[in-house]
């Protein structure tokens, strides 16, 4: 069964300014947390920064539902 957001989702993609850089910024976010991931070693350092990746990534994620959301409803304009 097909996704009604996940179709909106892909057409503010191609066609929202402000949701495609609110995507972009989250696929750099979930990027790097891999990237953190990987690392067999962990410093404090990187443990702050996975934090700061995931409250970012997170607020990022609402922010695109909050477009979604006035896209579903008819206030696609600002």
């Amino acid at each position: 069964m097909p996704d009604p957001s996940r179709d909106i989702r892909q057409t503010l993609i191609e066609s929202d300014q402000e949701y495609r850089n609110l995507f972009e910024e989250h696929v750099r976010c979930e990027t790097k947390l891999q990237q953190l991931v990987q690392k067999s070693y962990w410093k404090v350092e990187d443990m702050d920064e996975e934090v700061a990746l995931k409250r970012f990534r997170l607020y990022l994620k609402d922010m695109m539902a909050l477009i979604v959301a006035r896209h579903q409803h008819g206030f696609g304009d600002h």
